[in-house]
């Protein structure tokens, strides 16, 4: 199996998996995905947590880098586990539920977003896993979606 460089210094993360910081963007009873170039499925927003930098500067500078917005108020939602959709590395995923301002604009390698409700499935959307069985379910658990 291919091996990834560690990126980020969280002692909990093992070397092995990749540590992916997610924001969780609600509005109107729906949720935020994006569609990254070269996958099928819908991911979350956000990326790898990198060396030092916060949770907080990672998933804004994310959050900018991806969708050209700004985000305010992280508070953490849950950690997921799973395997990446493109590499099928272990994936530690920790979600942060966020409010948003900006134009959304997908830029670098996002080229599409949605906004889903708990009725995603009847629309035939492919959503990564950690969406399908773990974020989104929180969510609709919560009464968010």
């Amino acid at each position: 199996m291919f091996k990834f460089p560690k990126k980020c210094n969280c002692k909990d993360i093992p070397e092995d998996t990749i540590h992916k910081l997610a924001v969780v963007l609600l509005e109107d009873g729906k949720t935020i995905i994006v569609k990254k170039e070269g996958l099928d499925e819908y991911i979350s927003l956000g990326g790898k947590h990198e060396g030092s930098e916060t949770f907080e500067e990672c998933l804004a500078r994310e959050a900018m880098e991806e969708l050209g917005i700004e985000i305010s108020n992280p508070h953490f939602l849950g950690r997921y586990q799973d395997l990446t959709v493109d590499t099928n590395m272990p994936i530690i995923l920790d979600a942060y539920l966020a409010e948003a301002t900006g134009e959304f604009t997908p830029k670098a390698e996002i080229t599409d977003y949605l906004w889903i409700d708990a009725k995603w499935g009847a629309q035939n959307i492919k959503l990564a896993s950690i969406l399908r069985i773990g974020i989104i379910p929180e969510l609709i658990k919560r009464g968010l979606l």
